[in-house]
């Protein structure tokens, strides 16, 4: 069984993928309800009628119990989540302004739904959602961010090893573009070898004898890659050519290649000091997911939850 705080940092991370129109806009409509009748008017408690069928009563304490049953684990899971963060906020003097959950929220219907955060408020309110619930469920995700990012300070040593380990994230890796054919023998790779060396073409070539179906009705065009896309053996070749050269029979797992090489991007890197900034925020932004699951267990396990009513 999964604990508390992996269930409530899942249900959480679920605010920010696109199926929170399905799952959240859900949950809001449950959680007036329940928290509008459940707690304020106590479960299975008001004898009131909410609708009469044939002349039978249905009572608010009957709806608000049937809500309970089929929505209040899981709103109340997500209620105490956003307490627990909003009391963590609290205590380190942590706060959101209005201009910050705005953005926040304007991010997320872009990235997720490619619309603005008017035309995102507009498709809710169209719904009969509350924009204002939508908000306060909202906000405690930004503020759990906040939260990591107060703990996040990496030293200027590591974010410039992380700049060193992940070079082609800032700039242009050397990248080489490259057709090849593809045959079973290596008979076959030195006939259509000597088939080239005499004349023939090499795009007509790889369409009627390449093994890669894929690549041969391109005429073997296979487009830029950087190292490591490649098997090695493959790889090796095609670097070591020069630009219009055509290679010797080049064996791999997957038979025998011709490859002809047809341009050449010299790497183009930035120094640290250009990208600094940059390469520090996208260390911190690796290590956010992990220090929010983090800081979510900790408040659980130090958390005194009394359940009630049940």
């Amino acid at each position: 069984m999964e604990n508390r705080a992996e269930v409530a940092v899942d249900r959480l991370r679920r605010i920010l993928t696109p199926q929170v129109l399905i799952i959240l806009v859900a949950v809001l409509l449950v959680a007036v309800i329940v928290m509008g009748v459940t707690l304020v008017l106590g479960r299975g408690s008001d004898s009131s009628a909410m609708v009469v069928v044939n002349g039978e009563t249905i009572t608010r304490g009957e709806t608000a119990e049937a809500l309970f049953e089929l929505h209040g684990e899981s709103v109340l899971e997500m209620l105490i989540t956003a307490r627990l963060i909003e009391q963590e906020a609290r205590r380190q003097n942590i706060t959101l302004t209005e201009e910050e959950i705005d953005e926040g929220i304007a991010g997320f219907a872009m990235q997720s739904f490619m619309v603005s955060e008017e035309d995102f408020y507009t498709f809710l309110e169209e719904q009969g959602r509350s924009v204002e619930l939508f908000r306060s469920f909202f906000s405690p995700s930004m503020l759990l961010q906040k939260l990591a990012m107060a703990e996040l300070d990496p030293e200027e040593e590591e974010v410039r090893q992380f700049f060193e380990d992940n070079a082609r994230l800032f700039g242009q890796v050397e990248e080489v573009e490259a057709r090849h054919i593809l045959v079973e023998t290596e008979e076959e790779a030195a006939e259509i070898l000597a088939l080239l060396q005499a004349g023939e073409d090499f795009a007509l070539l790889a369409g009627e004898r390449s093994l890669d179906l894929g690549s041969g009705a391109q005429g073997g065009q296979l487009g830029f890659f950087a190292r490591g896309r490649m098997v090695p053996e493959f790889e090796e070749a095609a670097f070591n050519l020069e630009v219009g050269e055509i290679s010797e029979p080049v064996a791999t797992n997957f038979g025998y290649h011709i490859i002809q090489l047809l341009d050449r991007r010299a790497a183009v890197m930035p120094s640290f000091e250009e990208v600094s900034e940059d390469a520090r925020e996208m260390l911190i932004n690796s290590r956010l997911d992990s220090r929010m699951d983090l800081i979510l267990q900790q408040l659980f396990e130090e958390a005194d939850i009394e359940h009630k009513n049940r």
